[in-house]
């Protein structure tokens, strides 16, 4: 790699450490995926392996998230490079659901009320649930004055 004038001293260093940094969150990512995978498919759950994967990853983070060595710092911030961009394009991940909604329209179809009455039931537990939690922050907010 060659210096142009503009480039900082380092610069190259910096792009080898982001570089490794996305390969490291990759890795730790991917791992995560592939044991979700592998721990359905031996234990026979009935649940999709990127979805435990996903529950792996986030232990990992939060295992991760408080320890004060190195080793988890970088961890921690290598898996973070790789989940800001992702987080900024979550609608290219609902594109797989999309296409197998569309890909069992007879079964979704089949079982349109269920399907419905889970919506709506699971929208309005949340929407009291957020509510109710909002009305109790906002009295101890209140409870303790204003300024503080």
């Amino acid at each position: 790699m060659s210096s142009s004038p503009e480039q900082r001293p380092g610069q190259g260093w910096r792009s080898w450490r982001t570089l490794g940094a996305w390969a490291l969150g990759l890795v730790v990512l991917t791992t995560c995926l592939l044991l979700g995978e592998v721990l359905v498919a031996v234990s026979g759950l009935r649940l999709p392996g990127t979805v435990v994967g996903l529950i792996l990853a986030v232990g990992v983070l939060a295992l991760v998230h408080r320890g004060t060595r190195t080793t988890a710092r970088v961890v921690r911030e290598s898996t973070l490079t790789v989940a800001r961009p992702a987080n900024r394009h979550l609608q290219l991940f609902f594109l797989p659901a999309a296409v197998g909604i569309t890909s069992s329209v007879a079964r979704v179809a089949e079982h349109l009320l269920p399907i419905g009455l889970a919506l709506v039931s699971t929208f309005l537990v949340l929407l009291i649930g957020i509510g109710l939690l909002a009305q109790r922050l906002l009295r101890a907010d209140g409870a303790r004055g204003p300024g503080r």
